[in-house]
Order: C-alpha cells, then sequence, then structure tokens
C-alpha cells in the first residue's frame, strides 16, 4: 500500500519524539512491504537525501518560523496530496499540521485519512493565546474529520473519546530492548553511576527547573546531566542556565547523537522526567529499554509507562521530587529494583514491531470502511 507520512520534522530524527516515531514506524512498514513516502521540511533536513532505509523522503519548503514552522510545511504537503493520486493512505502526526485535515478531505473526500494525537500541545508554556487556540483547533479537525484516531498514551486516548465522542485507538510510542552494553566511553569525564541524567528538550513544560532545584536540595557528589536543545525557547534556556550556574555539578551538554545517549543511559545512576503534561515519553522509554532507573512526575501519562517499573513524585512539588532524589542516591536497592523491571516492562508493552502491527491493522480497516478492499488486500 502507498502511504503518506506527514507532521514531522524529518527523518532520521534529529530531535523530538514525533521524529522518533515516525522513523521507526516507517521504515518498519516498509519492511512489510508497503510504499512509504515521508514529508520532511527542509530547514530540518535538506541534506538527508531522498530515501531513508527504504522510505522514500519528500522534502518540502517551511518557513521556519516559531509559529508557521509547522503549518507552513503541512500546506505544501497537503496540496502536494491533493494532487497525488497514487497515494492510499495519509497519516498526520499532531495537533498543529492536522489543521489541514479538513482540505485534504474536500479534495479527495475517498482518500483513507488516519491522525495520531502525541500530546496536548496547547497546555506547553512557550505557545501564547492565539497559536494555543489554534492547536485546540488542529485538535478538533484531527477528532472531526480524520477517517481514524490514534492516541499514544491511554490518558489522552480517554480525554478523547470523552471530549469528541468517538472511538480512539490506542497505539503508544516504542523503543528497542538494547542487548549489547555500549563499552565506549564517549564521556571521559561522566563515569558510571556519576550522575543523574535528563533528556529532553529545554522547555518550560518538562520542568527541568524543578529537577535542578530540587538537586541544589541535595548533599552529593553526583552529578545533574541535562541533555537537549530548546525549541523556539530562548528566555527559558536562559534562566535555566543562570540557575544552573548556581551549582558546579549541573552540566548542560546540548543535543546528542543516539550513540551518546546510549552511553548516558547505560552509565547513569538515574533518569528523571519531571514534566507537567506528555503523550508518552519516548525519553523515558529509551532510558528504561537500557534497564536505567526512572523517576518520574507522577502525571497519568508517566505512570502509565512505568507501572511498577519506576519510582514518582508529586508533579511541580520541588521538595517530594529532592526527597525521591535522595532515597535513590542513598538505597541502591530502589534503583537495581527498577532497573531489573524496566527492561521487561518495555519489552512487553512497548516493543516497536507490536506497535507497527497494531497500526498495519488499522491502515487495513480504514482502507476497507473507505472502499478500497483491493487496497487493503495489499496490506496482508
Amino acid at each position: 500500500m502507498n502511504i503518506a507520512i506527514l507532521g514531522q520534522k524529518g527523518i532520521p530524527a534529529v530531535c523530538g519524539g514525533v521524529e522518533k516515531h515516525v522513523e521507526e514506524v516507517a521504515t518498519r512498514l516498509v519492511g512489510m512491504g508497503h510504499e512509504v513516502t515521508v514529508f520532511t521540511r527542509k530547514s530540518y533536513s535538506e541534506t538527508a537525501g531522498s530515501e531513508y532505509r527504504g522510505v522514500k523522503l519528500r522534502c518540502l519548503p517551511n518557513i521556519a518560523t516559531k509559529h508557521l514552522d509547522a503549518i507552513s510545511y503541512a500546506a505544501f504537503a497537503t496540496i502536494t496530496l491533493i494532487l497525488n493520486r497514487e497515494v492510499q493512505i495519509v497519516h498526520f502526526h499532531g495537533i498543529g499540521p492536522s489543521l489541514l485535515i479538513p482540505l485534504l478531505r474536500i479534495f479527495r473526500p475517498r482518500l483513507p485519512v488516519v491522525a495520531t494525537h502525541h500530546s496536548r500541545d496547547y497546555f506547553h508554556g512557550k505557545w501564547g493565546v492565539v497559536a494555543r487556540s489554534f492547536l485546540r483547533l488542529g485538535e478538533y479537525c484531527q477528532a472531526r474529520f480524520a477517517s481514524r484516531l490514534i492516541s499514544v498514551s491511554k490518558d489522552n486516548t480517554e480525554f478523547l473519546s470523552k471530549s469528541y465522542h468517538r472511538e480512539v485507538t490506542y497505539i503508544p510510542n516504542g523503543a528497542i530492548i538494547n542487548q549489547e552494553e555500549d563499552k565506549q566511553e564517549v564521556f571521559d569525564q561522566y563515569e558510571k553511576d556519576d550522575y543523574i541524567l535528563i533528556v529532553a528538550r529545554l522547555v518550560p513544560v518538562k520542568c527541568i527547573h524543578h529537577a535542578i532545584k530540587a538537586y541544589q536540595k541535595l548533599n552529593t557528589t553526583k552529578k545533574l546531566i541535562i541533555a537537549g536543545d530548546s525549541s523556539y525557547t530562548g528566555e527559558y534556556v536562559d534562566s535555566l542556565m543562570k540557575l544552573g550556574s548556581q551549582s558546579e555539578g549541573v552540566n548542560f551538554i546540548g543535543y546528542q547523537t543516539p550513540e551518546a545517549l546510549s552511553y548516558l543511559y547505560q552509565n547513569a545512576c538515574f533518569f528523571i522526567l519531571a514534566s507537567e503534561t506528555e503523550g508518552t515519553s519516548i525519553a523515558l522509554l529509551e532510558a528504561m529499554s537500557y534497564g536505567c532507573a526512572v523517576l518520574v512526575s507522577d502525571i497519568r501519562a508517566n505512570t502509565d509507562v512505568i507501572g511498577n517499573a519506576g519510582v514518582s513524585f508529586k508533579q511541580g512539588d520541588v521538595e517530594s521530587l529532592a526527597l525521591k532524589m535522595g532515597a535513590m542516591l542513598e538505597d541502591e536497592s530502589i534503583v537495581a529494583k527498577c532497573s531489573e523491571r524496566s527492561v521487561l516492562r518495555v519489552r512487553t508493552h512497548f516493543d516497536w514491531d507490536d506497535i507497527v502491527t497494531k497500526l498495519d491493522k488499522v491502515y487495513r480497516e480504514v482502507a476497507i470502511v473507505h472502499g478500497s478492499k483491493a487496497s487493503a488486500d495489499r496490506l496482508h
């Protein structure tokens, strides 16, 4: 089946959970025999080439500003799809680009459109009132006009179902179980169990400032390593740098390659995710896949992921976070128990191959509903 995917910045993933999700899904769909085209944004993937692991890449223009980046690229992608009669299923990712779904449905009414809701982006502090309104409208367009709506978290699956009175399919993000130990010392200054790790975009919703404040309450020689870049959030990044400068142990190391992250996950004392809202965090899943103990805020999106394989604290409560960090630093059995359980948790509930099998089923079902039985047959 000929499938087009849009919404992500590009693949191979250089940033963001949506990009990692699309990369893992698209390459596996190709392995199942599908023809997959991923629409990428020029400012992120101009040098990526025309193909990646069997996935066709279609690089489109975008206006690389905070407010016009996603929607400008999505507009070019939608026009392309209106004119391209070979595509049999379109898959939108994210609520911002989904503003264009109604336009596609008007001009290509028989073309099945699947949409994945990754997170309620309008809660993110970097957006103003107008942008949040458009993001809410994008969510409405997903729920109202998509042939099939998918959510990556159980929490948002229930929210969407109740809010928009429609069926929502839960298909989470995933991770790859990494069996081999990375012996390459990517960072000579960071030894095993010598640091606490955060991997996240430097945006307010990730509440990295809470983690820094909690760390500063501890009496520890371990470092706090923060890996990640900003996302149109310069003022917040400046505030983090100022806060972090008050402690010698806080280290901002910026964007890291997958190889570097592999080393960091495997050798961290434990991993922190302090978010106030999430979909299903791929960074959290990847940490768990390496057997890294995790400490997360107690929002449902996080606790649904960790089950009994991690520790949680009261979201937004710096004292609660500091208390749990201290306990994990003092009691090695807590970390050992979480480490042992985390790999099994990912293998059982968040395996990419299982995820793509579920998505393949959705494609077949939506193709049949839209009267394309011949296309559906080709999915087998």
